[in-house]
């Protein structure tokens, strides 16, 4: 029955050329969830396919993208079996030096995978490739072909590895012939995609010596570095990052099998925060966590600048009442003051930081630094253990009171506070360690799950009044989500600059200029610069058109925001949303 309904939505939207937005007219207050990350998809697809066992990947996202990696994977010969958004899949083990009995069938044919517009899988495989003992091209369409490879394979070339243009220099088609991977140094420039270095770093462990990787210029888009190396993490793999500057990978690591659940993408929820900026409502996405790791959550801080308010529910039942209704409130105004802190850490900090919290001691827990939450900055918190550190100095009374409030109140969040002195932490670290690791032993029995109630849901409160512009600001860390921060400029009276947005030019389309001409058809005032745009904001002024999307799903999405404040947008090509949110114009009918 299930299979029937998706088959049909799926004809349907297939014959779709045209969608008029439907305007909203009074404030709404809607929840919705949010289908899975991309971007954690993809990474768990082919870390598990590379680990030692079988692995369960829950909650994956389906879309364009992610079919053509697992069916990549699966030409591959991966032992790969679905049942809905759930993945089971048997790593193919002793890839590097030596090919895997079922590659060795294959070996002098060359395998041609099809990955269409599917950046993320193009710039992975042709990483894991290597290892595959045999001769493989990797193409797409013509979009594909004419987006930039060129750094990544000459990256791959330093570490020995041969490849060969099969059309145009510097673009795929490619030809890769496997032998391994020889390990080494290598540099790869980080200016146009984060994602030729994520591929190097999932590949990196299976070389026959350490691999170190020099960045050329600053990196683009680190927050998704953060994230390979998290997903690195959890199946077993220590990555060195030398403060974004160079990676190290040391070779004889193992991936290992486990059940992992991909978390809701941020990059979808974006466009129905935008949606409830817009149009002073409320919206609340019930799956997605505040303290991801995914690039596109910095969106809510860049709402928040924009004069909307951010708040995160207390889930019922988990850690009792809060004191003033249900919501624990981000408190983004602490973040300047908490980066102080962290710049300028006590010795007995210093020493616990760097002698415990960083280093892998602790089961994988990680730790942050000086942490805002709610009116509060923890000296160090964990968010799955709802576990939050303290550092006491000599203390006054009106001192002690003041922390027995704080920790009475954090506790109504279910969120325990750890205390010990400056003496305890420089005089006997030892004893910290052994007493911090039978806490986090007790703390795991107390809770049901490790989830955060912090983690269970954000909800987005539009401004009453129009948008607030932002004057200049640095969205090189946030490139997806910011066309949608583009669109909603267009609706904030006076002038917004953004910049460090140059790899924009290098995606499904050249989204500057797409968003430029796009933007001036409805009426808004914008100037295309090389790396962002200029945009006075003006919203009496803007009107309805029909808006192109160059086959761009990011395109679509951000502009159905903009149409539901801005009457007659209409969007041509809908059906391009399958790249990445299949089910958006469902859920976007459903809020309205």
């Amino acid at each position: 029955m299930r299979t029937g309904i998706l088959k049909k939505l799926k004809d349907m939207s297939s014959i779709l050329k045209e969608i008029k937005i439907q305007q909203i007219r009074k404030p709404i207050k809607a929840s919705i969830q949010i289908p899975g990350s991309k971007s954690y998809t993809n990474r768990a697809f082919l870390i598990a396919s590379l680990a030692e066992g079988k692995s369960i990947i829950k909650n994956a996202l389906l879309s364009d993208d992610t079919i053509y990696c697992y069916k990549a994977l699966k030409q591959l010969g991966i032992n790969i079996k679905k049942r809905g958004t759930t993945f089971k899949i048997e790593g193919t083990t002793h890839l590097s030096p030596n090919p895997s009995p079922l590659l060795k069938e294959r070996k002098g044919e060359s395998l041609k995978l099809y990955l269409g517009n599917a950046g993320t899988a193009v710039r992975f495989l042709s990483s894991t490739l290597t290892l595959f003992h045999q001769d493989t091209i990797i193409t797409g369409n013509q979009r594909m072909q004419n987006r930039p490879i060129d750094d990544l394979v000459e990256s791959l070339k330093i570490l020995g590895v041969e490849i060969e243009y099969l059309k145009k220099q510097g673009f795929p088609p490619i030809l890769i012939h496997g032998k391994g991977l020889n390990g080494g140094k290598t540099k790869i420039k980080g200016n146009k995609s984060s994602q030729f270095l994520s591929g190097l770093l999932i590949t990196s462990p299976f070389a026959k010596k350490t691999i170190e990787i020099e960045i050329e210029g600053e990196l683009v888009s680190k927050p998704y570095v953060d994230m390979t190396i998290e997903i690195m993490k959890e199946f077993g793999v220590k990555v060195e990052n030398q403060n974004y500057k160079k990676f190290i990978i040391t070779s004889e690591q193992k991936y290992y099998s486990k059940n992992y659940e991909v978390e809701a993408d941020a990059s979808s929820a974006s466009y129905f925060f935008g949606i409830a900026a817009a149009n002073n409502s409320e919206i609340t996405v019930t799956n997605l966590n505040k303290n991801s790791l995914q690039a596109d959550i910095h969106f809510l801080d860049v709402l928040e600048k924009m004069g909307c308010e951010i708040k995160a529910p207390l889930i019922k039942g988990v850690g009792g009442l809060n004191f003033k209704g249900s919501y624990i409130s981000y408190n983004s105004k602490l973040k300047e003051f908490a980066k102080q802190n962290r710049n300028n850490p006590t010795r007995p900090e210093s020493k616990i930081w760097y002698e415990i919290l960083c280093e892998d001691k602790l089961n994988g827990y990680r730790f942050l630094r000086q942490k805002p939450i709610n009116n509060f900055i923890l000296d160090f918190y964990c968010s799955k253990l709802l576990l939050g550190i303290e550092i006491d100095g000599e203390s006054h009374s009106e001192q002690i009171e003041y922390d027995h409030i704080r920790t009475e109140l954090l506790n109504n969040y279910n969120i325990k506070i750890i205390r010990y002195s400056n003496n305890e932490v420089m005089e006997n670290i030892e004893g910290v360690y052994e007493d911090l690791n039978e806490q986090i032993k007790n703390r795991k029995k107390e809770l049901k799950s490790p989830k955060s109630p912090l983690s269970r849901g954000l909800t987005l409160i539009g401004p009453k009044q129009h948008l607030s512009p932002l004057g200049t600001i640095n969205l090189n860390h946030m490139p997806d989500s910011a066309m949608t921060v583009a669109v909603l400029c267009t609706l904030a009276k006076g002038k917004s600059t953004l910049t460090g947005l140059a790899n924009l030019r290098l995606k499904e389309c050249d989204r500057l200029k797409a968003l430029t001409t796009e933007l001036t058809k409805i009426g808004a005032k914008i100037k295309e610069f090389n790396d962002g745009l200029e945009i006075i904001g003006n919203p009496e002024k803007l009107h309805g058109a029909e808006i192109e999307t160059y086959d761009d799903h990011r395109m679509a999405m951000c502009f159905a925001v903009l149409g539901t404040k801005i009457p007659g947008i209409i969007i041509k090509n809908p059906d391009c949303v399958k790249k990445t949110y299949p089910g958006f114009w469902e859920e976007l009918k459903k809020i309205n």
